[in-house]
């Protein structure tokens, strides 16, 4: 099966839905970052639904997907089936250098010293 990527922004999260035999998803709607934005219904199905959690609407995410197809009484179906996201906000805030008081970390601190020419030893 193919699978797909894309940078995307949750728009809105739904509530996990659970039927009778057990089987659980969670569906959420992304937007597309592209020249004419779309909006798309991403399912997340069985134990991917606990993927969901940590994400907030208005995030930005890099979703990993597949395209599922079925046919019923000859009509033809699409779904989109979320199996990994990666939380863009948080990559991108990890990749900043802390600051102190509006100065970088490298800065605050005094160059190094070459130990080797001060030892007494």
């Amino acid at each position: 099966m193919a699978t797909f990527e894309m940078d995307c922004v949750v728009v809105k999260i739904m509530d996990t839905e659970t039927f009778p035999s057990g089987f659980s998803k969670r569906n959420i709607v992304v937007k597309t970052e592209e020249r004419y934005p779309q909006d798309i219904l991403v399912e997340f199905l069985k134990d991917n639904a606990k993927l969901v959690e940590p994400l907030k609407e208005g995030t930005r995410i890099k979703l990993s997907f597949d395209l599922r197809g079925r046919e019923y009484n000859g009509r033809y179906f699409v779904s989109v089936a979320g199996w990994k996201v990666v939380n863009l906000d948080a990559v991108e805030s990890a990749n900043q250098e802390p600051e102190i008081a509006g100065e970088s970390i490298s800065s605050a601190f005094p160059p190094e010293i070459d130990l080797d020419d001060n030892v007494p030893f």
